[in-house]
């Protein structure tokens, strides 16, 4: 039997990014397991939309611009993303804390922590912003 999560983006002091469900296969994963479904359903939207539109979704997944000629080619040859890259860069951010992940609103400390999703469940993934100035 699967499960839908909703997936919220925050960043503190702005309103909401954007949020959408997430369609898994099991009610019980780990958070390294949404974070790779996360990234390979941010792949998928990037690859079909292509890196020079708008993708709400794109939170975890950056993609990189280049250099001119690259750009500029970019809707003849297209781009694709390594998942596997993507994934842990993903992984990386988590670690080093570039954004924290509230699962029904308590915050996940561990990747290997097995989160039980229930039809009430929501998953924020909250960007955190380094401070400026002293």
């Amino acid at each position: 039997m699967g499960a839908v999560l909703k997936i919220i983006d925050k960043q503190p002091g702005q309103p909401e990014q954007g949020s959408f469900e997430l369609h898994l296969m099991a009610e019980r994963l780990t958070a390294r397991e949404l974070i790779c479904r996360r990234v390979a359903e941010e792949i998928k939207l990037i690859n079909e939309r292509g890196p020079n539109r708008e993708c709400a979704r794109a939170f975890l997944v950056q993609v990189e611009p280049g250099p001119v000629e690259q750009q500029l080619n970019l809707p003849k040859y297209g781009q694709t993303l390594s998942e596997e890259a993507e994934f842990t860069k993903a992984l990386r951010g988590f670690g080093a804390r570039s954004y924290v992940m509230l699962f029904n609103d308590r915050q996940v400390d561990s990747l290997d922590e097995e989160l039980t999703v229930t039809e009430n469940s929501k998953l924020i993934f909250l960007r955190m912003v380094p401070l400026v100035g002293g």
